[in-house]
């Protein structure tokens, strides 16, 4: 069964908050297993259709994630009990070394279907564009430390490259977005507002009652929640809700939905009780910030469909042998000094270590995510596109 997995952003996104690459603490011996024995230029990790992915470039791209994540987690990994975190795994399907690869492998596939449709959406990069990201490419290049160069070499000629492709990608992505137009409802976006004070205590109901005998009389729930030292909460609920929506026909929701503003109330939930008033019965603000998150999910909702489009019309991606076994090995590209941290015990649970790892992976580069296509399978074969872009990467190039 093929898992689909969630891949960081588009390469320029990666590459334009690059950090000073340090070397620290590995052995020779560790050292020499990636460095490359041949002119990767000249070595086809893939093809797209007719074009080869050559390994300089996906190469690069491995070893820089590698470098951050290590760097990043490795203690952290090494606490749970691993002797080498690129075995760890990242879901039931993968071992964390497994998806990076495959992450990686995905986003050279992705830019290239992107970029095929360029001129058809007008999309094409400007002379500042070009000249910022050979500014960005210099000054990433000097900021790599010579030992990571060994391993994933590059030339400034190469990142302006890439990142010239990634960004003209970023633009389709956009340009198709702009493009859609979708309608949204007032039951998909209404929110009403309540603030509420919840107490777990034994005297709970009679406190609430306090409560809301004290808003009553014009006092605002943070200060009651002050004077109390507990904690008052704001949020803001759907209006209409479907009973068969478990994760938000809760009972919050059915303790709250009828609430006119200023009107409050108290119940019980699995022995806290709470005490509510109702801070909006139609809150403007947070209805806006809904009408933009339906709508930006109905675009990309919308911007997958061509996308699958463009995949099963278009080239085949085809995974060659070398790439597949390159191996994302024990700590070779760098490992963190060894620190005092206190030691964990592991139980070996499984599934809380895979919720773990794929939250810290996900830590590692937040700038972005998106969707990822199998990249074991032809592109007819594709069931899921690459759909978030980082819209940092945009900002971050014009700047």
């Amino acid at each position: 069964m093929k898992k689909l997995i969630k891949t960081l952003s588009l390469v320029l996104a990666l590459a334009l908050g690059v950090t000073c690459l340090a070397g620290c603490g590995t052995t020779d011996e560790e050292q020499s297993a990636l460095i490359p024995t041949e002119d990767l230029t000249t070595v086809v990790a893939a093809t797209y259709g007719d074009e080869e992915i050559t390994m300089d470039e996906v190469n690069f791209f491995l070893r820089k994630e590698q470098w951050d994540f290590e760097s990043y987690a490795w203690s952290w990994y090494t606490q749970l009990g691993y002797t080498n975190p690129w075995d760890a795994p990242y879901d039931e399907y993968k071992t964390m070394g497994e998806y990076i690869k495959e992450m990686v492998m995905t986003q050279a596939y992705q830019t290239r279907v992107l970029n095929a449709h360029a001129a058809e959406y007008g999309v094409e990069l400007s002379e500042a564009d070009i000249t910022n990201i050979a500014t960005q490419s210099q000054s990433d290049f000097e900021s790599f430390d010579e030992v990571f160069l060994e391993y994933a070499p590059v030339t400034v000629e190469q990142l302006t490259e890439w990142y010239q492709a990634n960004l003209l990608a970023n633009r389709v992505h956009q340009a198709v977005l702009d493009s859609i137009e979708v309608e949204v409802t007032d039951e998909e976006t209404q929110e009403y507002t309540i603030s509420y004070i919840t107490i777990a205590t034994d005297d709970a109901e009679e406190t609430a009652d306090s409560i809301l005998e004290k808003v009553a009389a014009g006092s605002d729930m943070d200060t009651i929640a002050e004077e109390l030292e507990l904690d008052a909460q704001e949020q803001s609920i759907l209006k209409v809700v479907d009973e068969t929506d478990e994760d938000n026909y809760n009972d919050l929701y059915k303790n709250t939905k009828d609430l006119k503003t200023g009107e409050t109330t108290k119940f019980e939930i699995d022995g806290t009780w709470y005490a509510v008033v109702c801070v909006s019965e139609l809150d403007e603000d947070a209805t806006a910030e809904m009408v933009t998150t339906v709508t930006d999910e109905k675009k990309e909702a919308e911007y997958e469909t061509i996308y699958e489009g463009w995949v099963a019309e278009g080239p085949a991606l085809s995974v060659k042998s070398v790439w597949e076994e390159l191996v994302v090995s024990e700590g070779v590209s760098i490992v963190p000094e060894e620190t005092d941290a206190e030691e964990v015990d592991y139980d070996g649970n499984d599934e809380v270590e895979t919720d773990e790892v794929e939250e810290v992976f996900d830590d590692v580069d937040d700038e972005g995510e998106s969707d990822a296509i199998d990249t074991e399978t032809a592109a007819s074969e594709v069931e899921e596109t690459v759909d978030t872009v980082d819209e940092t990467a945009e900002e971050t190039a014009a700047q």
